[in-house]
């Protein structure tokens, strides 16, 4: 089990890496004639969830809903870490949920260049509407609500059946003793 959770933290931490961005430099010379290009479509949101963040909290998401499902459960503080690991994973749930309902901005191009005393620094953003996936995750918001109120019932019922046992436990002990 705990290979699986080790092994579940580095794909994660992996498919959340940063990229290294390539290098884009172009130095033109003051006699160069530069002609720009620029097509551009404005962001109909407030703003763009950022890519790897969108990614990031998507998996830190899961991988904790997941955690609290599949963590051993035998004692008392067990089924209360399941429960606080899965409150945990509503905000990234809740993140990915709102990048893929609205948009999402992904840079594909960085540069810089200089010509007569003026630099300029240029990124390429790309935005993505992912509502499917957006959906999907209303779907996961509701599945991780309903997983919290599992666990929270899973640990009453614990809690519930401990009680009994205690309480049973005397009673054991006194029939022994009239034995």
């Amino acid at each position: 089990m705990r290979k699986i959770s080790v092994l579940l933290l580095l794909f994660c931490l992996i498919a959340v890496a940063v990229p290294a961005s390539a290098s884009y430099d172009k130095v033109f010379l003051s006699t160069d004639k530069v002609v720009v290009n620029q097509s551009s479509v404005q962001d109909p949101t407030p703003a763009s969830t950022p890519w790897v963040l969108w990614i990031g909290a998507g998996l830190i998401g899961l991988f904790l809903v997941v955690l609290s499902l599949i963590r051993p459960k035998s004692q008392r503080m067990d089924y209360e870490i399941n429960v606080i690991l899965s409150v945990l994973a509503w905000p990234f749930v809740w993140y990915c949920t709102w990048g893929g309902l609205t948009s999402v901005d992904y840079i594909v191009g960085v540069g810089i260049t200089s010509t007569n005393n003026t630099t300029t620094m240029i990124t390429q953003h790309i935005l993505y509407s992912f509502w499917v996936i957006g959906f999907i995750g209303v779907a996961g918001c509701i599945f991780a609500a309903f997983v919290t109120a599992l666990l929270v019932l899973q640990y009453n019922l614990f809690k519930d059946n401990e009680a009994e046992a205690v309480a049973r436990e005397p009673q054991k002990s006194m029939l022994k003793e009239e034995q």
